[in-house]
Formats: structure tokens, C-alpha cells, sequence
């Protein structure tokens, strides 16, 4: 135990905050498990009507707490804001937690406003990407801009609060605002990956797959992607491209599904809709895509490092931390098909650089963001909030705190 702190009669309750059950089941669930197996008394809040009852039940069942709380992910409606506000102070009061971890934009504000009403003291928030926002400068993402910086501003720049970034560019842009103070704010890349789970095993000898596995919506580049494979189609370049995963209603920039249905009538990419088995996807890919126009650090790229597949990504935020040019993949332009044509077509044509960078990819995974290296960070920076010594004496990485 820290010097100030006298030994607890009870386990620390750890409330998580996120936007989405499933998102917290892809990204969190492994973190929520060795919480569990660190003796902490694990809750996660997820919004109302959150539809996957069956995974209810499942985190449930290991004996995480599930709560419902007011969230609309799309739209700013000032009542419904105040009101999810009000629905976290509840809980808030329900779960009296000893630590908080916001995740996402609007939990983070509004988890950390209610945080501070409510007086809780030790507050992690994980940015996962600034998102739609800061993908542009007109008028209203300016607005929109200034509207996030002042609620960081206020809910998270208090003693006893953390905010991560899961890459350099995010952190220094926010830095940049006099948003918040360097001391309160870390880098940790990314959601961690399970490099058991997902690991490297030789491609289907077959015509070359490329995979887009994404929420579909536009700001992930799939219309370039779309326009990349029919150009690739039209040149006779060996390939079959599909785009893996399904709309989300609740984010304004989603692709319709009938758009993504008559793409797929046109015979250049299939739609193979919202999977959840990733590792089986990769083993059949020989090449992942990812045209975003930005992101936090997307766990898609780090499942496909790996499991040893080469990528395509862009020269933005959250991926070129992952992807070095050349080595272990490529990073063109956003917004360019032009560029991902002439990338996916070398690889295509070219199998033994589709190996090498692939092992590359293995070797950056297994160097930067396994589970294991992501877990010692996290609690690393919970047990210093908390001013506790970790479980069998390790010590704690008070280093993890600040920027790396």
C-alpha cells in the first residue's frame, strides 16, 4: 500500500464508462478480466437499451456488474446532454467507485463533469481518437472543436485525473489548445491485442484477399477503397477486396446499408457485414486496408500486425504509428485513391513483399502492443491514482503517467 493510504476492508470498485457494449467487449473485456483477477470489484456501464442481452449475461457471468446509463452517441441535443449528465451523477451515486475509467469523447466529458459533481477523485479517460470533429476546419468542426476543448478543460484538468491518448499527434494537438496540462496526460497505444489468439499462419493459396474491417462508415475511407478495387478490377490486377463489418446508426457519419449492398451489386467489392471472428478473417486475408482519415490507434491494425498480414493504411493520426512506410506496410494519402491503387497493387502483384512485411508486422506487435505490455501500463496507472502498491509487490511504472 502507498504510505498514506491505510489497507481497504473491501475490493476497489473500478467503474467502466463506454459508449457501446460491444466496443467494450472487443476492446476492454481482456482489461476487465485481469482487474477481476487483481481483486478488484469490476462494473461497466454501457447506454440503455445497449441491444446484446446475450453478452449481458455473459460479463455477468464472470462476475462483472453491468449498469445502463442515458447516452446518445449521435447528435448534440443540449437536453439529452444534460440528461446523460444526470444519469452518470445516479450512478455514480449507486456504484460510490473508487476509480472511473471514461472511454470516448462524450463519457469522458460527461463521465468526468458528473465526476466532479458527484466528487469522485480518481478519474482515468482513454480518447480514442478525436474523431469526426478535428477531420476538418469548417465552421462547424472549428465550433464543434472549441465546444470538446472546453469540456476536456473542465472535466478533465483536475488533481487526481488522467487522460490517455493512444497516440502522440492526438495528445500534442490537444497539448497544442492549452486544453490541459502535459503532467495530466499519457500515451498508451492502443486497446492491446492478444498476440496468442491472433498469430501469424501462412495465407490461403488462393487469389489474394484484401480486407477492410471496419465500422462502415465514410470517414474510414471505404468509398476509396470501393473506387481502389474497381480500378484494380478494371486493370485486370488479381484480387478480391471485401469489406468486413456493418452501419452504426448511432454515428452520423455511417454508410448506409443500402449503399453498401449496391456496391456490392457492382461486383468490384463483397460486404461480408459485422463479423466477430476476427482472427479466422485475418487468416484468410493476404492484405488488411485501413483509408481512414484518422483515428486513435485502431485495434484492426494491431490484430493484423499480429497475425503477420501486411497493411494498407494512411499517413494519419493513429496510423502511421503503427505502420512505418515500406517495412511493414504502406501509408498513402488520405482521400486518395490514386495512391492506395498503386499501394494495393504492389502487393498484390508481389508475394514475397507481402511476407516480409507481414513478419515485420509480427515483430512491431510483439515489441509495442500486446496485451501484456498494454496491462502493465494500465495498472501501472490506476494503482499510482489510487496511491496502492500492485498485487505481489511490482512496482509501479509512476513513469506511465506522463508523455513517453
Amino acid at each position: 500500500m502507498g504510505t498514506g493510504t491505510p489497507q481497504r476492508s473491501r475490493a476497489v470498485r473500478l467503474l467502466y464508462v463506454d459508449n457501446a457494449i460491444r466496443t467494450f467487449v472487443s476492446h476492454r473485456l481482456w482489461l476487465a478480466r485481469e482487474a477481476l483477477r487483481q481483486g478488484f470489484a469490476v462494473h461497466v456501464a454501457v447506454p440503455d437499451g445497449d441491444s446484446a442481452p446475450d453478452l449481458v449475461s455473459a460479463l455477468e457471468g464472470e462476475g462483472i456488474v453491468i449498469h445502463g446509463y442515458h447516452l446518445r452517441r449521435r447528435g448534440l441535443n443540449p437536453f439529452s446532454e444534460v440528461r446523460s449528465v444526470a444519469s452518470l451523477l445516479n450512478l455514480y451515486a449507486a456504484v460510490r467507485p473508487d476509480l472511473v475509467h471514461n472511454v470516448r469523447i462524450k463519457p469522458v466529458i460527461y463521465g468526468g463533469w458528473a465526476a466532479r459533481v458527484a466528487g469522485v477523485r480518481r478519474v482515468v479517460g482513454t480518447i480514442t481518437g478525436l474523431g469526426y470533429a478535428f477531420h476538418g476546419e469548417s465552421l462547424l468542426h472549428k465550433v464543434l472543436q472549441r465546444v470538446i476543448g472546453a469540456g476536456l478543460r473542465y472535466t478533465a484538468g483536475r488533481s487526481g485525473q488522467r487522460t490517455i491518448f493512444q497516440n502522440q499527434d492526438d495528445r500534442e494537438r490537444i497539448l497544442s489548445k492549452h486544453v490541459l496540462d502535459a503532467k495530466t496526460c499519457c500515451v498508451v497505444e492502443g486497446s492491446g491485442v492478444d498476440v496468442h489468439e491472433f498469430s501469424p499462419q501462412p495465407p490461403p493459396a488462393e487469389v489474394p484477399l484484401v480486407v477492410l474491417p471496419s465500422r462502415m462508415l465514410w470517414d474510414k475511407g471505404v468509398e476509396e477503397f470501393v473506387a481502389a478495387a474497381a480500378a484494380l478490377r478494371a486493370e485486370s490486377v488479381p484480387g478480391r477486396f471485401a469489406l468486413v463489418g456493418d452501419s452504426d446508426g448511432g454515428n452520423p457519419l455511417s454508410i448506409p446499408a443500402a449503399q453498401l449492398k449496391e456496391w456490392a451489386g457492382e461486383g468490384a467489392v463483397e460486404w461480408w457485414g459485422w463479423r466477430s471472428d476476427m482472427p479466422a478473417i485475418l487468416r484468410r486475408a493476404h492484405i488488411v486496408c485501413l483509408p481512414s482519415y484518422g483515428e486513435g490507434c485502431p485495434k484492426v491494425l494491431l490484430e493484423s500486425a499480429a497475425a503477420g498480414r501486411p497493411v494498407v493504411t494512411t499517413d494519419v493520426a493513429g496510423c502511421r504509428s503503427i505502420v512505418e512506410d515500406g517495412v511493414n506496410g504502406f501509408l498513402v494519402r488520405a482521400r486518395n485513391v490514386a495512391d492506395l491503387v498503386a499501394a494495393l497493387r504492389t502487393l498484390l502483384l508481389d508475394e514475397s513483399l507481402r511476407v516480409r512485411m507481414g513478419e515485420n508486422n509480427r515483430k512491431l506487435a510483439l515489441a509495442r502492443f500486446s496485451n501484456e505490455i498494454v496491462s502493465q501500463q494500465m495498472f501501472s496507472l490506476y494503482y499510482a491514482l489510487l496511491d496502492e502498491a500492485p498485487p505481489e509487490g511490482k512496482p509501479v511504472d509512476r513513469g506511465s503517467l506522463t508523455a513517453k
